[in-house]
């Protein structure tokens, strides 16, 4: 982990007066903490990448060890736009395994186990006791698989991919689960119940099925909107919805919209 991720984890320890004393008192802590090690995006990238480089046969023909390892680490360091933050953890991943491919030596790839730096075993620990204390929404957070068994959907391997969490996102929605318990009933109702869910609906470019036909009149305005724009050459930025309110039909701004207000709410409460 990087320090910011520790300092994070140390903080919603102290703030919810989350305990690792307790590891180990169910039996199944340790398999929860691989779990839950496995979920985080770092982890399953670099165990993903260097399976995938090592098990290839072509690859171990033609390159040594150490040159699969350094290629693929470098490619770890470089995958996104932004990727800083990853080469830091390539530095780290570097310095906690110098011994790596000596102990590897002719051995299987398979006979590699894939853990927490002993570093990091007390923040891992905390992480157990975020899960223990709020199970539901940690398995929803940090597991694709089950969000998308959640929403109903087929599930996609390349979603599974990249769909995996990251700790301070983590920290920050269990925190927010804390101060603000009726938060996600809030959002919910909003989006789902009131009228704003033509909002919300289409800032996700879904269907607007909530919303019934136009009255004649606010049609005819329409229409002479329209019949104004064309007449201009330029596009209609708004049109009036059925309750009279002005709604954008930008999508961008729509969703734009959304999201600012959204953050607002999550932030403000």
């Amino acid at each position: 982990m990087a320090p910011f991720e520790r300092f994070l984890l140390q903080s919603v320890a102290d703030s919810w007066n989350l305990s690792t004393y307790s590891f180990g008192e169910t039996e199944d802590d340790e398999a929860l903490l691989e779990y839950l090690f496995s979920q985080w995006d770092w982890s399953y990238d670099t165990q993903a990448f260097l399976c995938e480089a090592f098990y290839n046969t072509d690859a171990r023909k033609n390159k040594t060890l150490e040159e699969i390892y350094n290629d693929t680490l470098h490619i770890l360091g470089r995958l996104p736009s932004i990727h800083l933050k990853r080469e830091y953890r390539v530095e780290i991943l570097r310095n906690d395994n110098q011994e790596f491919l000596s102990n590897l030596g002719d051995r299987d790839f398979s006979n590699v186990k894939f853990l927490p730096s002993i570093n990091d075993s007390y923040y891992w620990k905390i992480l157990v006791a975020m899960y223990r204390d709020s199970p539901d929404e940690m398995e929803f957070w940090t597991n694709a698989v089950t969000r998308r068994k959640i929403y109903g959907t087929t599930l996609s391997n390349w979603k599974t991919w990249v769909l995996q969490y990251d700790i301070w996102k983590l920290v920050r929605m269990f925190d927010l689960l804390k101060r603000r318990p009726e938060n996600a009933l809030n959002i919910i109702n909003l989006f789902t119940v009131s009228e704003n869910a033509s909002l919300f609906q289409a800032s996700l470019r879904l269907p607007i099925s909530m919303v019934e036909d136009e009255s004649e009149s606010n049609r005819e305005l329409e229409d002479e909107r329209s019949v104004t724009s064309e007449e201009s050459g330029l596009p209609t930025s708004e049109i009036l919805s059925n309750d009279g309110l002005i709604v954008s039909n930008d999508i961008d701004n729509v969703r734009r919209t959304f999201l600012h207000e959204t953050f607002l709410m999550l932030c403000l409460g």
